[in-house]
């Protein structure tokens, strides 16, 4: 049987419930560790569940910024660490991907296939053409000798 006791709010409540918010627990779970039901910890716990979360990725870019800014050198970070925040934040932030360019060369640069004139694209193209024409005859003679035999 439900407990018949409102919920009353406490201030260390709602530092936990800003907590787990801001870590992205679910709200029922939230409601169990509480001791409410999920409609309970939304009615009294309405401002923390709306503000945690923005105020923890406040948190996160600002220390973030902090290191791709070179900032938080000054705090122990290593230079290597404002590095990947740099680029995390670059990515992220500015658009920049990572990207792999391959490029197929001949010998001395010069291009793989060299580039045909109109005349023998013309010939390469005819050429095609009657194999392909070729073959079709070839198989419609083969077909209107097995329509004789049968």
């Amino acid at each position: 049987m439900p407990d018949p006791t409102p919920h009353e709010p406490t201030e260390d409540s709602r530092r936990q419930v800003s907590a787990m918010v801001a870590f992205g627990i679910p709200q029922d779970k939230i409601a169990v560790i509480v001791g409410c039901s999920a409609p309970t910890l939304r009615k009294y716990y309405r401002n923390e569940i709306d503000i945690a979360d923005a105020k923890a990725q406040s948190m996160v870019a600002k220390f973030l910024f902090s290191a791709a800014t070179g900032e938080a050198l000054r705090t122990g970070a290593t230079h290597a660490d404002c590095i990947r925040s740099a680029m995390f934040w670059m990515k992220t932030r500015a658009g920049w991907k990572e990207t792999a360019t391959h490029e197929l060369t001949g010998r001395d640069g010069q291009d793989l296939i060299p580039p045909a004139s109109e005349f023998e694209t013309a010939r390469r193209v005819a050429f095609l053409l009657a194999r392909a024409q070729h073959r079709l005859e070839s198989e419609n003679a083969v077909s209107m000798l097995v329509e004789a035999r049968t």
